[in-house]
């Protein structure tokens, strides 16, 4: 049974400071900036069995038994993360979307989605990421559902609507999310994921949790992408 999406909200206290004076003033609030353009992939690098990786990189989650699923043939010194390496155009690009080829899985169940991070092997089979407008989980043949990739920049915090972003894996041979009813196909993105932005050197970071995960083994992931930004890329 395909696991039950869950909904996370986060609660945050907003302190008030009241200057007394006749010269009091209050501060403006930062300027927002929409990044249109390639979010460029650093690929994970794994260094010891202690350290988190740096780059781009995922974990995957057994809530039930409060531990992470490893993946020993991801070739990290420690097995609890999988690096992410970019896909062939580089990485994410926010202002249009990023669709799954056709079909969707080649003859052995893997994921031929290679556009933002490269085919990875978790357990048997291999996932990619996508976006697209439909919801290819629960809907793939239905109408539109959500917006392409959006990502807002306001002082050196940043929030994407990551909110179509689905990874395949295990689907079926030869198949597409929709002629497949939706199997191997998991929205696991977020309206609100977020992280930092360096204007000055466009490094970036954006990370989510997902209440689901795409292999059977774990019941939620976190995602962490981290590299350069370049604006107005399309490729």
């Amino acid at each position: 049974m395909r696991a039950h999406r869950a909904t996370f909200a986060a609660l945050g206290l907003l302190g008030m400071l009241g200057l007394v004076g006749c010269n009091s003033s209050q501060a403006k609030p930062a300027s927002s900036e929409r990044l249109i353009g390639l979010f460029k992939l650093a690929p994970g690098r794994c260094t010891t069995a202690s350290a988190h990786p740096t780059g781009s990189y995922l974990i995957a989650i057994s809530a039930a038994q409060g531990r992470a699923v490893r993946n020993p043939k991801a070739g990290c010194a420690n097995p609890d993360y999988t690096p992410l390496r970019p896909g062939v155009d580089g990485g994410l690009i926010t202002g249009r979307f990023q669709t799954q080829p056709d079909p969707a899985f080649d003859a052995h169940r893997n994921a031929r989605a290679d556009r933002i991070v490269t085919p990875t092997v978790f357990g048997h089979f291999r996932f990619g990421f996508a976006t697209n407008s439909r919801d290819e989980q629960d809907a793939p043949s239905g109408a539109a559902a959500y917006p392409a990739p959006v990502a807002i920049a306001t002082g050196s915090t940043r929030k994407v609507d990551l909110s179509s972003l689905v990874v395949t894996n295990s689907g079926g041979a030869g198949s597409t999310c929709a002629k497949s009813f939706g199997l191997g196909c998991w929205e696991v993105g977020s309206k609100s994921a977020s992280g930092t932005y360096d204007a000055a050197t466009h490094h970036f970071v954006i990370d989510w949790f997902a209440g689901q995960s795409f292999t059977p083994k774990a019941d939620s992931m976190e995602v962490h992408l981290e590299g350069t930004f370049v604006p107005g890329s399309s490729t």
